[in-house]
């Protein structure tokens, strides 16, 4: 079907109140990761300061990299960070970048392989295998998703931890169809390949990696966010930080990232230590994290704590099919928007719009609004961010057809409100979702209460 013929309508809303200084610029961005393990560190050999002979002391492989994408807050890191290493093969063997679909190896390796089906986390490693078995899809085929559980899909309200939520497919999205699997881009002759963790030097093991095989390399951490410098990019473990973790494991993670690089004369931090010799990781948390969405790690920080290291190799013969190259997005337009909203004879502020979106297939759109005053600053309640996305969930032909979704402010918060703001407006925001923006917006409006 011609992406200019697609449409879909839509009828959704989403009502937060938040402070436009303290939500808009400084509020802290939950990252995706997944769930802490706790891990003591790598054990260390007598061997561990003997250093490979012939490496060079600095290897750049950025020039394979492809575009830094975002996993939003579901913890599907390693799904990205092995698409990510596959892309970086594939541009390295054919000077061609693709954007491959993460989405669509999370729902056949727990969908069809049956893979970590009851979490979003998997192995790196392991996703790695599955290109070999699935082969690939494209993003613009098979559009990442937000986490389910989300308001307006599926698995509202199912508890993560229920049997119920791998039932009903909450993390696997459901197997991709008969049709997409048959028409997957096969990876005939991908070889892939795990690296022992409690090598005498993991460091030096991942440098000979990088450079003598030319390619990237996976890695998984632990993540305490105290010790991931937003801004910067450094990130480290320390003894402290585990400690932290194994009180607070809601607070940590693990997560998998793609090595591209090292420098032995690159300064980082580590447990407030400037120190010499550094890893370059690919992250996939967007572009607005570290470096243009690229860290470092201390070669300390990898010793000590990385593990399930692991990369492949593509034929060097490898040849993709004619349009499988990345291609820029088919930009959406919007008709007949419009909104609505009213007081239900209970008090209640119900608040809805609806609109046409057409060139946009097979992605997913939301609807965000906000309560703000006249000046256009969003205002909070009770100083409390309160924020219920309701999505849009598309088929695969990009077609779906919804009743209105009314989302309700009760009458006692929106008294509060009004009691202490006149005028008040909604502003009302319609975003695309893509693995590489996580959210663009489409258009915006304020409309007066």
């Amino acid at each position: 079907m011609s992406a200019n013929k697609i449409f879909y309508s839509l009828f959704f809303l989403v009502l937060a109140f938040a402070s436009a200084e303290s939500f808009a610029q400084s509020a802290p961005r939950k990252y995706g990761v997944q769930r802490y393990q706790s891990r003591e560190r790598n054990p260390i050999s007598e061997n561990v300061n003997k250093r490979e002979f012939g490496l060079p002391g600095k290897v750049d492989l950025m020039k394979n990299q492809t575009a830094v994408k975002d996993q939003d807050q579901r913890g599907t890191c390693a799904y990205f960070a092995a698409s990510a290493q596959v892309e970086s093969e594939i541009k390295r063997v054919t000077k061609t970048e693709v954007n491959l679909s993460e989405e669509y190896l999370i729902r056949y390796g727990k969908g069809v392989l049956g893979d970590f089906a009851n979490d979003d986390g998997a192995n790196s490693f392991t996703v790695l295998q599955t290109f070999k078995t699935a082969g690939f899809a494209l993003e613009r085929d098979l559009p990442y998703q937000p986490d389910w559980f989300d308001i307006g899909l599926p698995c509202e309200g199912i508890r993560k931890e229920s049997t119920e939520a791998a039932k009903k497919g909450c993390f696997s999205h459901h197997a991709p169809t008969a049709e997409m699997q048959a028409g997957a881009i096969k990876l005939n002759g991908l070889t892939t390949r795990k690296i022992n963790e409690y090598d005498d030097s993991l460091v030096d093991t991942l440098k000979a990696v990088l450079a003598k095989e030319g390619t990237t390399t996976l890695v998984t951490i632990p993540v305490n966010f105290n010790g991931w410098d937003k801004k910067t990019g450094n990130a480290y473990h320390s003894d402290a930080l585990k400690k932290e973790c194994d009180k607070n494991p809601d607070d940590c993670g693990t997560h998998a990232v793609l090595l591209v690089g090292y420098d032995d004369n690159l300064e980082a931090t580590y447990d407030g230590k400037t120190v010499q010799g550094a890893f370059i990781f690919k992250n996939s948390w967007g572009h607005g994290w570290g470096k243009g969405g690229f860290g470092k790690f201390p070669y300390e920080m990898i010793q000590n704590w990385g593990y399930r290291a692991s990369f492949s190799k593509l034929n060097e013969d490898f040849k993709l099919p004619l349009g499988a190259e990345a291609s820029a997005p088919v930009p959406a337009k919007i008709e007949n928007i419009s909104y609505s909203h009213e007081i239900d004879a209970d008090g209640n502020l119900l608040s809805m719009v609806s609109a046409k979106v057409t060139g946009a297939p097979n992605v997913m759109i939301y609807v965000s609004t906000f309560v703000t005053d006249e000046e256009r600053t969003i205002l909070k309640h009770d100083d409390t961010y309160i924020r219920a996305p309701y999505y849009q969930l598309l088929n695969h032909e990009g077609v779906a057809t919804l009743d209105k979704a009314i989302m309700k402010i009760n009458k006692n918060t929106w008294d509060d409100v009004l009691a202490t703001l006149l005028p008040a407006f909604l502003r009302v925001s319609l975003y695309v979702l893509t693995d590489i923006d996580s959210s663009t917006i489409l258009t915006r409006e304020f409309i007066a209460l």
